[in-house]
């Protein structure tokens, strides 16, 4: 697991994030003369370090007699090591934090194009120009809300592009509901194609981009906005805080989803995609109601019919039914 720094410089980045995860997983006191032993390093560079997290805004205690304590870490950062503790097992991507960014999806696209070979993850918790379908505006709160972008190296038809737009949306569908109650569950919806919507309000917005040579999809980034800490963001959002009435940990919401993508990735790789369908399909909200749609060049009015097992929205207009690949669905 990687984890990088957006602005700043650090003594040795990778070593300081190794005290950390040591402290994280000892959940009690350990001596500079041990934690410089198992990570070859000095005691003075120990100190350095703890210093380093200190100013960040971790609560180190430290004892003469018995060493290093940590008693508590900032709630306002996203800390690669919990998610990863959290996770119970190696990460499935390399993660990359950054303080703040502009857009996770541009910072990943930028990556992409100078060539990584591996999956990772970027993840920030100030994401200052982040944008949603149809170049809108994504507005999140800093150190409450989740923002990141999963950028997968493929070899794929771009006619798979779908399946990753529908897989995302599913795994972020049943992390929500695993922190809300059984009555509220039926208010949670994949709004098509996958936008996540709670009693008609959003609260999760993802947007892909896909990098292609010829027919071929070489990789597809995958960008995620969630609700999660935040509070009164605009009038037709909403936040999980607000759903279930308190805060969460959002380094343990991330490991949540991370195991649901993983499996929903799973299925698609072993030709399995069609559970992956049928759970978004059952899951999908206004099936049956009327609506309204925009195809790009009018706004049809009909009945949400059904989606397709390749993606595709069907709506019902008097006696005529179309399916469409792209477009806004316009709730009324």
């Amino acid at each position: 697991m990687e984890k990088e720094a957006a602005t700043g410089t650090d003594l040795n980045k990778h070593t300081m994030n190794d005290i950390l995860k040591l402290l994280l997983i000892e959940k009690d006191y350990l001596s500079g003369e041990y934690i410089a032993e198992r990570l070859g390093i000095s005691r003075t560079a120990v100190w350095k370090h703890i210093k380093q997290l200190r100013k960040k805004g971790f609560d180190i205690f430290s004892s003469p007699n018995k060493g290093y304590l940590l008693r508590s870490f900032p709630e306002c950062l996203i800390i690669p090591e919990m998610v990863e503790l959290y996770y119970k097992d190696n990460l499935p991507f390399k993660v990359i934090y950054l303080d703040q960014v502009d857009s996770t999806n541009n910072y990943a696209k930028e990556m992409a194009l100078k060539g990584e070979k591996k999956n990772f993850l970027v993840i920030t918790d100030n994401q200052t120009s982040g944008r949603g379908r149809f170049n809108r505006s994504w507005i999140s709160q800093k150190g409450k809300d989740l923002t990141f972008s999963i950028c997968l190296k493929l070899n794929k038809s771009i006619q798979d592009f779908y399946k990753f737009t529908i897989l995302s949306g599913l795994a972020v569908y049943h992390t929500l509901r695993d922190f809300i109650s059984e009555g509220q569950k039926e208010f949670l919806k994949i709004k098509w194609p996958n936008d996540i919507y709670f009693e008609n309000k959003k609260i999760c917005g993802i947007l892909s981009e896909m990098i292609t040579e010829e027919m071929i999809m070489n990789y597809i980034i995958i960008g995620i906005g969630i609700n999660v800490n935040s509070r009164r963001l605009y009038e037709n959002a909403i936040s999980l805080c607000e759903i279930i009435n308190k805060e969460i940990d959002r380094n343990y919401w991330l490991s949540i989803f991370l195991r649901y993508f993983a499996e929903f990735y799973s299925y698609y790789e072993n030709g399995e995609f069609l559970k992956v369908y049928e759970e978004w399909k059952k899951n999908m909200g206004w099936i049956e109601k009327d609506i309204r749609f925009d195809n790009g060049k009018e706004i049809i009015e009909g009945v949400l019919e059904d989606v397709s097992e390749n993606g595709g929205i069907i709506i019902r207009k008097g006696k005529a039914v179309n399916t469409y690949y792209s477009g806004d669905l316009l709730i009324r």
